[in-house]
C-alpha cells in the first residue's frame, strides 16, 4: 500500500489532470491511499479485454485465490482476516464489553494481532518454495482468462472450499469444508469414500510407504465430516479438534 502512488505514477497524474477539479482529483488519491493504509496491502490484476463485470469478477477472483494460497502456506489458522477488503468475515481488531459478576462490574478490552504472526522474512522462506510459487503463478493466471480448464476450475474452487473455512470457528464446520476441498480435487463421477481415501492418499503421501496410513486419515477426516453432515455431532463437538489438525 506505501508504494501504490509509486507503482502507477503516469495514471494517477493522469487522473488529477484530466479532471476539471485537480485540487478534488489529488484528495480522492490521498483518501485512497489513506483506506488502503489500513490493510497494508493493494492488489493490481491485469484482465484480458472483456466486459465491466466481468473483469471485475475476474480480478476478485485471481485475489481471493492469491490470499487463499497465501493461507495454504502459513495455515488457514492465521486467515480469519486476510481476505478481500470489502468482504465480509474478518473478526475486529479491538473488542470491548461489559462484565457484571457478584453485582460488581467491570470493563473489559481485548485487542487481536493482524495476519500471520511470522518474522518479516517471510517472503524470503516462501521464496525457496519455487516450485509452489510457479504453480501459484500458473493458477493465478488461469484465473483472469475467459475459459479455463476443468483441473484449474477444480484447484480454484478446492482452494476457496479451504479460505472459507479460516473463517470458521466450529472444528466440524471446518472439516465439512477441508472435506469438500479434498472431494471437488478427488471425484471425477459418482463418489465412493474408498476411491476418496485412495486418491487423497495419493496426493498427500510423503512417500509409498505412507499410503496407508495416509489412506485411513483421509477415511477418519471424510468420518468426522459425516458425523457433522448427518447430524450425529455438534459441529462445535471438541472430538474434532485433532481431526481439524
Amino acid at each position: 500500500a506505501r508504494h501504490f502512488r509509486q507503482a502507477i505514477p503516469t495514471e494517477i497524474q493522469k487522473y488529477i489532470e484530466g479532471g476539471l477539479d485537480q485540487a478534488s482529483a489529488t484528495d480522492r488519491v490521498a483518501k485512497f491511499e489513506e483506506y488502503i493504509s489500513q490493510f497494508g496491502w493493494v492488489a493490481s490484476v491485469k484482465i484480458p479485454a472483456c466486459a465491466e463485470e466481468s473483469a471485475w469478477r475476474r480480478a476478485e477472483v485471481a485475489v481471493t485465490t492469491a490470499i487463499n494460497l497465501l493461507r495454504l502456506a502459513f495455515g488457514v489458522d492465521y486467515g480469519h482476516d486476510m481476505r478481500l477488503a470489502h468482504s465480509a468475515y474478518a473478526l475486529p481488531r479491538n473488542t470491548e464489553h461489559a462484565l457484571s459478576q457478584n453485582g460488581k462490574l467491570d470493563f473489559v478490552w481485548s485487542r487481536r494481532a493482524s495476519g500471520a504472526a511470522v518474522g518479516k522474512d517471510w517472503y524470503l522462506l516462501i521464496d525457496k518454495s519455487q516450485g509452489f510459487l510457479q504453480r501459484a503463478a500458473h493458477l493465478i493466471s488461469a484465473t483472469v482468462v475467459g475459459k479455463r480448464s476443468e483441473a484449474a476450475e477444480r484447484v480454484i474452487d478446492a482452494l476457496t472450499w479451504f479460505g472459507d473455512a479460516a473463517f470458521e470457528s466450529a472444528p466440524g464446520v471446518q472439516i465439512v469444508n477441508f472435506v469438500a476441498a479434498l472431494e471437488r480435487l478427488t471425484t471425477t463421477e459418482v463418489f465412493h469414500p474408498h476411491n476418496f481415501c485412495s486418491r487423497v492418499a495419493l496426493l498427500a503421501l510423503e512417500d509409498d510407504s505412507k499410503f496407508e496410513k495416509t489412506y485411513w486419515d483421509a477415511f477418519d477426516i471424510y468420518a468426522a465430516r459425516s458425523g457433522v453432515i448427518h447430524g450425529g455431532f455438534s459441529p462445535s463437538s471438541r472430538t474434532f479438534r485433532k481431526s481439524v489438525r
